[in-house]
């Protein structure tokens, strides 16, 4: 998902629910963020994940709820987007739920409580 952009959350919705309508699970599946235009660092990141995360999840349980929420990897420390996409301004990339530390991200926690449901 690229942070800076918006997530149709009524079409995601839908196009979950037509999906479901053919007997096809939903899932969400190689999840990251890409944050390359987002400015400022790490909480301004975050911020932007946070939100493209909750409007996706939004639209896809609006539909139900998934069989399974999978980033592309767990940390940042071990991304492909850091090297495919940088940020311009140098700053590190925060792609995936968990920092280069192993910290969980708000998204993370987001995810987690909403398949907790």
């Amino acid at each position: 998902l690229y942070a800076d952009q918006r997530i149709d959350v009524p079409a995601v919705a839908a196009f979950g629910r037509a999906l479901k309508a053919m007997g096809v699970s939903l899932a969400v599946t190689e999840l990251d963020i890409i944050d390359w235009n987002i400015r400022g660092g790490p909480e301004e990141q975050d911020a932007a994940a946070l939100r493209i995360v909750g409007d996706l999840l939004d639209g896809v349980f609006d539909a139900g709820r998934p069989d399974a929420v999978i980033s592309w990897g767990m940390s940042d420390r071990y991304s492909w987007i850091e090297e495919a996409m940088p940020r311009r301004d140098g700053k590190p990339c925060r792609p995936l739920p968990l920092d280069a530390d192993y910290r969980p991200k708000p998204w993370f926690e987001l995810i987690r409580k909403r398949l907790a449901c």
